[in-house]
């Protein structure tokens, strides 16, 4: 199993990805523990930037200007995400995960997200993120089935209610994105 490196992000970006794809629960089982953040960061950052760039014809140029607050927000966000699995896994699966290596299993995990600003595909994109983080958290830590489903499915079930909260309150207060959402 070839695993991302960013000294050699030529040789094990293509392999690396194709592995999550193909072998996912492989990829993960064998997944070696790491010490750092650059492999995890180096991957991420390549997913984004992928990402943006499939999603050109789809968003925009726009996207391209907005790509250092994305690719920044972003990180933040998967760093804070495994800060949270680390705690979750120790929690409620009685396993240890450092941040570390969260942050390393959410970026191989994040692999269908260069679909992520597709229409309809970065949906399905997200779902599958989700499957792969559970069979991460299944596979590579040992954590139950059922109490990975529930470490997961939580956070995801409290942020998209919490999304369409505050999408719905953002179109009661200005009315007028509502217009612009519907030309």
């Amino acid at each position: 199993m070839i695993y991302f490196n960013i000294n050699r992000m030529t040789e094990t970006l293509i392999p690396a990805c194709k592995a999550v794809i193909m072998e996912p629960r492989a990829t993960f089982e064998q997944m070696p523990k790491t010490g750092f953040y650059r492999d995890g960061f180096g991957l991420l950052s390549l997913i984004i930037l992928a990402a943006a760039a499939i999603s050109v014809p789809f968003i925009g140029f726009v996207l391209i200007f907005l790509l250092p607050f994305i690719w920044g927000t972003l990180l933040i966000c998967y760093r804070l995400w495994a800060s949270y699995l680390s705690w979750a896994v120790r929690t409620f699966g009685q396993q240890k995960l450092n941040p570390i290596n969260a942050f390393q299993l959410s970026a191989y995990a994040a692999v269908p997200m260069v679909l992520g600003f597709v229409p309809v595909l970065g949906i399905v994109a997200s779902l599958w993120n989700l499957y792969l983080l559970w069979l991460a958290l299944v596979a590579n830590v040992k954590v139950k089935e059922s109490t990975a489903l529930v470490i997961i499915a939580v956070p995801t079930l409290v942020l998209t209610v919490s999304l369409v909260l505050f999408a719905d309150l953002l179109l009661k207060l200005l009315p007028q994105l509502g217009s612009m959402l519907n030309p």
